[in-house]
């Protein structure tokens, strides 16, 4: 007999969820598990089946449910050969009497790009559950990704969706990608408001380049029905929607993959010319832009005025110009909280034949230097950035919490860099929590620094693009000083991203980056055995002739070791080495 204590209900369920969390065992493992719980002991039996249908993947489990004569496995040819589940027969209600217990328990529905159910058979469930409505009442959570199949399978199926739609219903996420053709069901979006009125977070995302514009005015349409939306993205909205979300205080998270129909007036000073009051967007923290022309962007970003933002991201697909690179700069500095934002992220993607010399000169990022909590900042224009001495000092004293920082160390074109190695120096002094760099300079002609100090211990990794080098050693020697732990260099025309690839097609550049990332390998090897040896140099006050007292920083005094002190030999496989041990 069961102690007493062990029959409290909220035990059980806790014993349940243990089981489908426990990462000893595989999934399918603790599925058994719990299901063996729920054949064998009545009082575990509730709570196991919740865990055990609280998340389902694919419609196969629910139709399941019913006889085992209902269905057969077909092979169906839906862009490629599968074998899904397919009536035999028509449902009839007797068939239906264990489906709604086992309903009632989805919390969560992914339907994937894996098909598993037969068409029909969806239909017929449709049919067959007209009084059964809602079929999943205590659903939160619903994924739709008919994605690679056949434009009709998809299109059939999308079709059905409504089925699962629930007024508990809080997360939609619906991603298509071969029915942009037709026109989304006007039944559909329109009643998800009375389908689904807890509605929070909502993804309806459609990969097609032809962008549809009846499509857009019925998602759009569908948007304005709800005023408690808290995450959104789509790919594009009309007008009448942004203007609408602007107006809702709970939105946090807007993505737009397509934006258009922001327009602006012809004094740039001038509000946009909607009616979006100056407070639009007031509790949004995340922005994600994707858009063909920078004026889009900038005239959206003014209606940013008030918003708490944390994370802005933007994608550009047309050039961008020297002058729309800096009004996007004075604008995100103006109309965005200077304390609240930590991630920026700028993207262009525009072509031509060769990048316009103005589009490399200055531009304008001191603007930015007003959002002191920046932890990531990723900017690349399509044609890099010229920075200047300047420009590095004042962003490295802006900006003391960056962590990651990328300026246009992705483009594909050559170009002539200002900074020197030199340069690096603000960062290594002033951004201590700095673990990424990727940046462009002239590494030629580096100098050695003779007087130790101003290092970062956090940076592992450096990115400098097709930044010119003449001598490794003194390069490696020099980053390994101001920057002791780090570990890699990825430059242009890296050979070693292919399996296929050849040093010997590396050009010149290339392969003197990968001598001086091997040369740091032997620093920090080096670096790590006079760590290992520093408990001895303390045992002893006097070493060599010198005194080594205690508390100092053998980092920034690893050039005052005695040569006697004992290093090992790698000369045979690195020659370089013998050159700098005493560094």
């Amino acid at each position: 007999m069961v102690h007493r204590c062990l029959l409290v209900p909220e035990l059980f369920s806790l014993v349940c969820d243990v089981l489908r969390h426990d990462c000893k065992m595989r999934l399918r493992q603790r599925s058994a598990t719990l299901a063996s719980l729920a054949l064998t002991c009545r009082a575990f039996e509730g709570p196991a089946l919740d865990v055990l249908w609280r998340e389902i993947d694919g419609l196969r489990p629910l139709l399941c449910t019913m006889p085992s004569d209902l269905f057969e496995m077909k092979a169906k040819d839906w862009s490629r050969q599968v074998h899904i589940l397919c009536l035999r027969r028509p449902i009839l209600l007797s068939d239906l009497t264990r489906l709604p217990s086992y309903a009632q328990r989805i919390r969560k529905l992914r339907v994937d790009s894996t098909p598993s159910v037969d068409i029909g058979a969806l239909q017929a469930l449709g049919m067959a559950t007209l009084h059964m409505r809602p079929l999943l009442p205590n659903l939160e959570d619903l994924m739709w990704g008919y994605g690679y199949l056949a434009k009709e399978v998809e299109w059939s199926m999308f079709q059905c969706i409504y089925l699962f739609f629930s007024p508990k219903l809080t997360r939609l996420s619906v991603f298509l990608s071969n029915i942009f053709d037709h026109a989304c069901p006007p039944s559909i979006l329109s009643g998800l408001i009375n389908s689904c009125p807890a509605l929070k977070e909502l993804t309806f995302y459609i990969q097609s380049s032809n962008s549809d514009e009846e499509n857009r005015r019925g998602i759009s349409s569908a948007i304005c029905q709800w005023n408690c939306l808290q995450s959104l993205t789509v790919n594009g909205l009309t007008q009448e929607a942004l203007e609408h979300l602007a107006t809702i205080p709970s939105l946090q998270t807007l993505s737009l993959n397509s934006l258009q129909d922001v327009t602006r007036a012809d004094n740039q000073h001038l509000p946009i010319v909607t009616r979006i009051p100056t407070s639009g967007y007031p509790a949004l923290q995340s922005l994600s832009i994707s858009c063909r022309t920078i004026n889009a962007v900038i005239a959206f970003v003014q209606l940013l005025s008030s918003s708490p933002l944390e994370d802005l991201e933007i994608q550009v697909g047309d050039l961008c110009y020297l002058r729309q690179w800096r009004e996007l700069f004075s604008s995100i500095s103006r109309h965005i909280c200077h304390p609240s934002l930590e991630a920026l992220t700028l993207q262009e993607s525009g072509n031509a034949l060769e990048p316009p010399e103005a589009l490399i000169s200055d531009i304008g990022l001191e603007a930015l230097s007003v959002f002191t909590n920046l932890q990531t900042v990723d900017i690349q224009p399509a044609f890099g950035i010229q920075l200047t001495s300047d420009t590095v000092n004042r962003l490295a004293d802006a900006w003391p919490n960056i962590r990651s920082l990328e300026l246009g160390n992705m483009s594909p074109w050559p170009r002539s860099s200002i900074i020197k190695t030199e340069d690096l120096i603000p960062f290594a002094q002033r951004c201590s929590k700095l673990s990424y760099l990727g940046i462009v300079f002239d590494a030629q002609n580096t100098q050695l620094r003779l007087s130790p100090g101003f290092f970062n211990n956090n940076l592992t990794s450096l990115s400098v693009a097709d930044s010119p080098i003449n001598a490794p050693p003194k390069v490696a020697a020099f980053l390994s000083d101001i920057f002791p732990r780090i570990e890699s260099i990825t430059f242009a025309d890296d050979w070693r991203d292919s399996t296929d690839g050849d040093p010997e097609n590396a050009t010149e550049t290339a392969r003197m980056w990968d001598e001086a990332e091997c040369l740091l390998e032997t620093f920090a090897m080096s670096r790590t055995n006079k760590d290992n040896n520093f408990g001895d140099l303390f045992e002893s006050p006097v070493r060599s002739g010198f005194l080594m007292p205690r508390g100092v920083n053998r980092n920034r005094n690893r050039s005052a070791f005695s040569p006697e002190v004992k290093r090992p030999d790698r000369t045979a496989k690195r020659p370089q080495t013998a050159v700098f041990c005493g560094l």
